[in-house]
């Protein structure tokens, strides 16, 4: 018995497979060893091949499948959220999304408030939904005791797994008995996929973060920073406070290619007194999604023995080789088409997912 190849089959990193057999003769074992090192998160195929020239099967493969993942992380929706308040009041609550950006679930969380030095502090009030992700974080603002200025605060999200990095919030408040300009969000990020139409509308709270009315509002008109001009549509559902501020995406009309654009859109307020506030707005359009199989050109052939039971299942891994990642490659369908011979001699699960999904024949 020998171990006479091993074939890497996924197009992608070679030499991550050791393999070797622990005596020449059976019954023996087949001792295989992954190496990690220089490998990104993803999944990996080889074929093992065990060559007996005087077997009466003379080879047999054995399907490794490799999967390298992600380390939990944390991941918020924004790194900065403002506040608003007249003297003595509290602002609204403002929520803060966490997710986790590995595989490996995100548990232990935490958080902890920090004030800057010289301001007052204990005056922001913070609760975290759960200890495991998904998770939100609620937060707002106590103004008893508070005069009118500006204040600042940092929320800080943390686990207790080892190697998780922790994620911070910067939180602004200002208690003002004027009018004042308090937005959901100051930055807005938009997907568009090629092919799949204009991406949904957005829309950015306004609130009166002060006293007195915040009316008047008005929009200058929109400032394209990079690319070119037309494919960003804003404006307002009232023009006093609360309103919305609504950014329609058109990438379709403006006939934008694959790229990364950016735009400002800028609201004004006479009654308010941090008027203009500006919003940051990125457009990325993203190639269509592509399937992707891993073995490149689909399974090595299944051998089997009369009476010996099953072939071993061999794993096919199916990814978006195009734009918008894994997540927009959806409706997966798998069906199996028999072209010569006997048919239903084929199990392949699952039937069908969203990409990155791994099917087994058997």
């Amino acid at each position: 018995l020998t171990v006479s190849a091993v074939e890497y089959t996924g197009g992608g990193a070679t030499g991550w497979l050791d393999a070797a057999l622990a005596s020449p003769s059976a019954p023996t074992q087949l001792q295989i060893a992954p190496s990690l090192a220089g490998l990104d998160p993803g999944t990996y195929l080889a074929l093992i091949t065990i060559s007996d020239p005087d077997a009466v099967s003379p080879t047999e493969q054995v399907a490794v499948t490799l999967r390298v993942i992600r380390p939990a992380t944390i991941e918020l929706d924004r790194s900065s959220v403002e506040l608003g308040t007249t003297p003595g009041q509290n602002s609204p609550t403002v929520v803060v999304n966490v997710s986790n950006g590995g595989d490996v679930p995100l548990t232990g969380l935490g958080f902890g408030t920090s004030y800057p030095a010289g301001q007052p502090s204990s005056w922001l009030d913070v609760d975290l939904s759960s200890g495991q992700a998904p998770a939100t974080v609620s937060i707002r603002a106590l103004g008893a005791g508070l005069a009118e200025g500006q204040y600042s605060a940092t929320v800080t999200v943390n686990s207790s797994l080892s190697g998780v990095a922790s994620r911070a919030v910067a939180v602004s408040l200002t208690v003002a008995a004027d009018a004042t300009i308090t937005l959901s969000r100051t930055e807005v990020a938009i997907t568009a996929i090629v092919g799949q139409g204009n991406p949904a509308a957005e829309t950015v709270a306004i609130t009166n973060g002060g006293g007195g009315a915040l009316d008047q509002l008005s929009l200058d008109a929109v400032a394209y920073t990079s690319g070119p001009a037309g494919w960003l549509g804003a404006g307002l559902s009232g023009s006093a406070a609360p309103a919305s501020l609504i950014l329609t995406p058109d990438p379709i009309g403006s006939a934008l290619g694959p790229g990364t654009y950016t735009a400002t859109v800028t609201i004004r307020s006479p009654s308010a007194t941090n008027s203009p506030r500006t919003v940051a707005v990125t457009l990325i359009v993203a190639e269509q999604p592509q399937i992707a199989i891993n073995p490149t050109r689909g399974w090595t052939p299944f051998e089997a023995i009369n009476g010996r039971g099953d072939p071993q299942p061999k794993p096919l891994q199916i990814t978006n080789g195009g734009g918008g990642g894994d997540a927009a490659l959806t409706g997966i369908s798998v069906a199996v088409e028999y072209l010569s011979g006997d048919s239903d001699w084929l199990l392949v699960t699952p039937s069908g997912g969203t990409a990155p999904l791994t099917v087994q024949g058997d």
